[in-house]
């Protein structure tokens, strides 16, 4: 199981020249990675989160998958040697 946490900002628009800087909404959240399958990468995602802007609101959101896939920060973080990749 990995507990995650993110937070992100931004803003839409109908055209280009709707979006701005001025009216910006901003979300906020929590969730946990409970690896079903490593071989195939299948996680189950449970995430809680919250959106602040003009209006407030929040969900609980559940996928079965993974956006980015399961990072393993064991082999992330060891010194790469030449011609070394770490294998999928």
């Amino acid at each position: 199981m990995i507990v995650i946490g993110f937070a992100g900002v931004g803003n839409v628009g109908n055209w280009l020249h709707d979006v701005n800087f001025q009216n910006l909404n901003y979300s906020l959240g929590g969730g946990v990675r409970l690896a079903l399958n490593r071989k195939e990468r299948l996680n189950l995602r449970i995430d809680y989160c919250w959106g602040l802007g003009q209006s407030v609101s929040n969900g609980l959101y559940f996928q079965l998958g993974e956006a980015f896939g399961l990072v393993d920060f064991a082999t992330l973080f060891q010194p790469l040697k030449a011609n070394h990749f770490p294998s999928r």
